[in-house]
């Protein structure tokens, strides 16, 4: 029988773990809940990348309860998701990744209004990187 110990490597951030601490570094650094992130989408495009408190003052700028007063305590909230995603859509430079980090990071969830599909935009911000592009990327 054979017996080995391996290091397993876990981000500070999230739940993600790997075993080699190259990819585990390199994903702490983009992490969407890291608050010093680097955003690799960003760099890719040359972006500006805004800062996170500034993303997330965004969303809680539009968050109310029904009475409409913005509350101390984030609980039952909605959020108008229509103006939230057009202001964030414009801060980041439409960039998926910035945009949900800052979901992420303000302790928002899908149910509690703001529904962003970062698949879907991620693939949408590939393929107009790759048509403005010769070599493409995804």
């Amino acid at each position: 029988m054979k017996c080995k110990k391996v290091w397993r490597y876990y981000c500070e951030f999230c739940k993600k773990s790997g075993g080699h601490k190259y990819w585990m570094e390199r994903h702490e650094g983009g992490c969407t809940i890291n608050p010093g992130r680097i955003c690799g989408m960003c760099s890719l495009v040359g972006n500006y990348q805004a800062p996170i408190e500034e993303l997330k003052n965004i969303i809680l700028k539009y968050i109310c309860k029904d009475t409409g007063e913005i509350p101390f305590v984030i609980t039952n909230l909605i959020v108008d998701e229509k103006k939230t995603l057009a202001e964030l859509r414009e801060k980041t430079n439409n960039c998926p990744a910035c945009i949900l980090a800052a979901i992420r990071q303000s302790d928002l969830s899908e149910t509690q209004g703001i529904n962003f599909n970062f698949k879907d935009e991620r693939d949408r911000f590939f393929e107009e990187y790759n048509a403005e592009n010769q070599y493409g990327y995804y």
